[in-house]
């Protein structure tokens, strides 16, 4: 089975904050690309593939919120968080609706909880790309055994076709060998 990239991409204008980050992130054994802009990390995603973003809300060139929408577009299996300083009711709704999966709120209290999260996204949406990969390989599977059957259906049809010619042939012949059998029969009788 297919497996998505355990990569993490890091977005935020704060550059302790994405040093904090690679190396909490490096700890447990994922891999960190980051960038400082959203220009910058959706460049990003477009040269590669994320399993993971962590997003800043407020970055100087665009809402980070923006980044997630894009991110969700470009690579649906990557999971979004996204990272603020100034939560507001609103602004979760609406990372919410985007596709973002959680929201951390900065500074980070616990480091080791952040870590957990992303590495639990990312199992999450491993599980979610098997799921979807293995149905569309059943729907698939499914179109191929209904393209079989009905090859089969048309082959059964055709050889009862033969069948009935065979046996309608073989009988004309047996009733033709029958009658010159008694026509060869009528003269040594007399």
């Amino acid at each position: 089975m297919a497996t998505l990239s355990s990569l993490v991409l890091v977005v935020d204008d704060e550059q302790t904050v994405r040093n904090v980050l690679e190396v909490v992130l490096k700890k447990v054994g994922l891999q960190v690309m980051s960038a400082s802009s959203a220009g910058a990390g959706l460049k990003l995603l477009f040269d590669h593939q994320f399993g993971c973003a962590l997003v800043d809300k407020n970055l100087p060139d665009q809402s980070g919120l923006e980044v997630i929408s894009q991110a969700r577009k470009l690579q649906p299996y990557c999971a979004c968080l996204v990272m603020t300083g100034a939560p507001s009711y609103e602004s979760i709704l609406a990372a919410m609706r985007l596709g973002a999966i959680d929201y951390l709120e900065k500074p980070f209290p616990d480091l080791a909880l952040v870590a957990h999260k992303v590495d639990t996204a990312l199992k999450q949406q491993q599980v979610a790309f098997e799921r979807d990969a293995f149905a569309t390989a059943l729907k698939d599977l499914r179109a191929q055994l209904k393209t079989r059957d009905a090859l089969l259906a048309r082959q059964q049809t055709d050889l009862e076709t033969l069948h009935r010619l065979i046996d309608a042939r073989v009988e004309e012949r047996t009733r033709e060998l029958s009658e010159e059998l008694s026509a060869m029969r009528t003269p040594l009788a007399r």
